[in-house]
């Protein structure tokens, strides 16, 4: 990996080919799911409750880690049925270094 600062690697090669070089024996293929990153983000747990109601405040906690060294912001947001809440309201990120917990 040579290129970008998050990568999904979702499988392995594998080729075994004779003592010479010469001839491929045989080649398959592992599934994995690796991910190469400058972050990560780790143990979210939602605030219980399913429905919220109207102007109700509502949270995320999460553990994270990050290698760069200016920092990163976090944002969670509502999703309904695969798209961004309509009508949300949400709260900026702090600044987030090194490793540690949040909540937002």
């Amino acid at each position: 990996i040579n290129t970008g600062k998050n990568v999904h690697v979702d499988a392995l090669r594998v080729k075994i080919v004779s003592a010479d070089q010469t001839v491929d024996i045989d080649e398959f293929f592992i599934p994995v799911n690796v991910y190469y990153s400058t972050v990560k983000i780790t143990d979210i747990v939602p605030q219980s409750g399913n429905f919220p109601f109207n102007n109700e405040d509502r949270s995320v906690s999460f553990q994270y880690s990050t290698t760069e060294s200016s920092g990163i912001r976090i944002f969670p947001r509502p999703w309904t049925n695969g798209a961004l809440t309509p009508n949300y309201g949400a709260s900026g990120s702090g600044l987030y270094t090194g490793s540690g917990s949040g909540n937002g």
